[in-house]
């Protein structure tokens, strides 16, 4: 089974953020104050920028209520992060 993967991430105050693309490996998604929250989310100063991006993947989601959670696994082929009000969101989440 082929887990959702993180192909763009505006959180670009995140630790694990380089260059718009999530680089943590993979990321937990849960729901909080009624919205689709990245969990691995982690506001940190300038870092050492990697030379390798990795992939992050979807490891677990706790939004059951999403078109793309089987499981608590992410089926979507790619998701969107975006940073709105201090909130990591998935902007795939979907009904």
């Amino acid at each position: 089974m082929d887990l959702g993967f993180v192909c763009q991430c505006d959180a670009i105050n995140c630790t694990y953020n380089l260059e718009q693309q999530c680089d943590a490996g993979a990321i937990k998604v849960t729901f909080e104050n009624k919205l689709a929250e990245c969990y691995t989310y982690t506001q940190e100063p300038e870092k050492v920028k990697q030379v390798e991006i990795e992939v992050g993947e979807v490891s677990q989601c706790d939004v059951i209520d999403c078109t793309y959670n089987h499981g608590q696994k992410c089926m979507a082929e790619t998701i969107n992060v975006t940073y709105l009000d201090n909130v990591a969101r998935c902007v795939t989440y979907s009904l």
